[in-house]
């Protein structure tokens, strides 16, 4: 079989799609069935196998794609990366607006024109982050047949069955990661939010036009975001990678603090290093890599993590605990504030 039961009332059923990636193999793919409706919870990454393995579990499972409904937790080709091969143009596609705009193709050059400016700005070689954004934009633009779209906010509900689904923001990974709570058994499907086999990357959230300041605040969202699930209480995490545990609680206590130790590992950097440049402090952080040197790190994974550094950069200025001036070359230099 191509599936494992993991939950009943409702039933649940977990399907591994293949997906090799860094410290990754498969992405946890869902399937909800309750009173003969279907709804599926993200389809994994795009590849033949994982084409394959996914419609082989929806046939054992009596599952015709062309009478289910789909949601994605987000846009990352992990997580979306087969719905032009596998979801039907007519079936109901639920995913957030935000994220969807961000894959457009004139929204993808303008956002990775603008990060290109914001890493340069940090201090990071041209050459290196025009490298690492090319490497990542020809994965953006994951969606490109019409599908029947329905962008979905916090609170919306989704019906499956008997089942009445709430929509919850779990922004933070990225600006419209969201999950999906079922308030009768206390189930939640969390994508990538709240993960055990590694911590989560959180982005850099570029202004947008009309928003308030804190939204670019990504570390903030996100930590908010982890208060929000842990005060739903799950009974069951579906989360996107690696076995299910039942230790929810101590896992979000866990990640809450590992972040609020990174930002405090950033500040001790800037305390140290005084008018550094933020690519400088981000390659101090110090990331659980299996590589010795920054220049080992591959061009896709490096933009991860420049985007990282700068998103606690940015927390750390906007709640006054550091101070950045522009040099003569307008770089950001960083001092912790007085």
């Amino acid at each position: 079989m191509h599936y494992v039961q993991v939950h009943t009332d409702p039933d649940v059923y977990l399907i591994q799609v293949p997906f090799s990636n860094y410290k990754l193999d498969s992405t946890n793919c869902y399937v909800l069935i309750d009173k003969g409706e279907a709804l599926v919870v993200d389809t994994g990454a795009p590849s033949e196998d994982g084409r394959i393995y996914l419609a082989a579990a929806l046939e054992e499972l009596g599952v015709d794609p062309a009478q289910t409904s789909f949601f994605l937790t987000h846009l990352h080709l992990d997580h979306a990366g087969l719905v032009d091969a596998l979801v039907p143009l007519d079936a109901p596609l639920f995913l957030n607006e935000r994220d969807y705009r961000r894959t457009q193709p004139a929204e993808v050059q303008r956002r990775y024109e603008a990060l290109y400016r914001a890493l340069v700005a940090e201090g990071a070689d041209p050459d290196s982050a025009r490298c690492s954004i090319e490497s990542r934009s020809q994965f953006s633009h994951i969606i490109q047949k019409s599908h029947n779209l329905v962008f979905t906010k916090d609170g919306d509900a989704i019906t499956v069955g008997s089942r009445t689904l709430r929509v919850v923001d779990t922004a933070g990974h990225t600006p419209g990661h969201q999950a999906l709570y079922d308030p009768e058994s206390g189930i939640l499907f969390g994508g990538d939010h709240v993960l055990f086999v590694l911590s989560p990357s959180i982005g850099l959230f570029l202004s947008e036009p009309g928003a308030p300041s804190k939204a670019d605040d990504s570390v903030q969202t996100y930590l908010d975001n982890l208060n929000k699930v842990r005060a739903l209480n799950p009974t069951a995490l579906f989360h996107s990678h690696g076995p299910l545990r039942e230790d929810i609680d101590e896992r979000i206590a866990w990640l809450y603090a590992h972040q609020q130790e990174r930002a405090e590992r950033v500040l001790s950097l800037v305390c140290e290093h005084p008018d550094a440049s933020g690519f400088e402090i981000t390659k101090l952080i110090g990331f659980n890599l299996p590589h010795d040197t920054w220049e080992d790190v591959s061009c896709v994974q490096r933009l991860t993590l420049m985007e990282i550094g700068a998103a606690f950069l940015r927390h750390l200025e906007l709640h006054g605990k550091v101070e950045a001036r522009i040099d003569e070359n307008g770089i950001r230099r960083y001092r912790p504030a007085c």
